[in-house]
């Protein structure tokens, strides 16, 4: 049996073993997916319900410009056509495109309730000096 642990990987570098094929593959709108082959265990198989030459991959968000995907690959699924399959499916890129989506939105309805605060604590201070002007202008002699 193999030991998953004896293989060791640089960033960026292709790893390929035989239970494991690792990549990265950086996109034009600089988005980064870290891609990873398996072979489909028994129990995936079973569980999934992945049947001869299908394929199942699974994405999660990673940081702000990368995700991870994984791809469980039938064991009878060609292991000369793993790598092109895998570069040609953009499952993880959508989801960081989406997250990266849903957090500029999020930062611009924060950005917009600072705004409005902003605008309020301003017309109360403004209100403030207003009426501190009007204080010291009618109450200390010294300043009429």
């Amino acid at each position: 049996m193999i030991d998953p642990y004896s293989v060791s990987a640089e960033a960026g570098a292709i790893v390929e073993a035989p239970w494991l094929l690792e990549f990265d593959q950086s996109y034009d709108d600089g988005m980064l997916v870290e891609k990873k082959a398996v072979e489909a265990t028994p129990m995936v198989i079973r569980k999934y319900g992945i049947k001869q030459n299908e394929v199942m991959a699974f994405s999660s968000h990673e940081r702000r410009r990368r995700a991870l995907t994984v791809f469980h690959f039938h064991p009878n699924f060609p292991e000369a056509r793993r790598r092109d399959y895998m570069e040609t499916h953009i499952e993880g890129h959508e989801l960081a495109a989406d997250y990266i989506d849903h957090a500029a939105s999020l930062h611009q309805l924060l950005w917009v309730s600072w705004r409005a605060r902003a605008r309020k604590v301003a017309r109360v201070g403004g209100l403030a000096v207003h009426a501190l002007a009007i204080f010291v202008i009618t109450h200390i002699p010294a300043a009429r």
